[in-house]
């Protein structure tokens, strides 16, 4: 990880996502002024574990800036599958490779994670075992995060075993 890099993540000190595990859908209804609205589905993430118990959970952690965002037919169903390119930086898990793709569902669509273009992250993401591509998948409910949340993780974890320096 560069000197620009470092700069950033000592900017980071705000609170962290604290979402990782089990995946489920619920229905949730309100009600306003007496009235039942349609129930709107959303994401919910059942557990939540801790940096180092992450670690052993996810076969791919890294420090990477998302570059590209695209989008992949998911088998013969005429689904979408969105991923996004990563430039990375620094690797603590995983094979070094200077560009990764990572796919933003791991399960349940609703739960897709919604990166920027450009915004640097700690990526937590797992192999997909019924892939024979080495498809790395993350979602809302795993560890990732911005870099400017992401400073309690980096503590954590300590420096990563591979940097990248472009």
């Amino acid at each position: 990880m560069g000197h620009d890099t470092a700069a950033g993540l000592s900017l980071a000190r705000r609170g962290r996502h604290r979402w990782a595990g089990i995946v489920a859908c619920l229905l949730v209804a309100s009600t306003a002024h007496g009235e039942t609205t349609t129930p709107a589905p959303r994401c919910v993430c059942l557990e939540s574990v801790k940096p180092l118990e992450a670690f052993d959970r996810y076969d791919m952690i890294f420090f990477g800036q998302a570059s590209f965002v695209g989008v992949s037919a998911l088998g013969d169903s005429g689904d979408e599958d969105e991923f996004v390119e990563f430039s990375v930086e620094g690797i603590w898990k995983g094979l070094v490779q200077r560009r990764l793709r990572v796919h933003t569902t791991e399960g349940d669509p609703l739960c897709a994670y919604r990166f920027t273009l450009g915004k640097r992250y700690l990526v937590y993401a797992r192999l997909e075992s019924i892939s024979f591509s080495n498809r790395y998948r993350t979602s809302a409910c795993a560890r990732t995060t911005e870099a400017s949340r992401a400073l309690p993780d980096l503590a954590i974890l300590g420096p990563p075993h591979s940097r990248l320096e472009e």
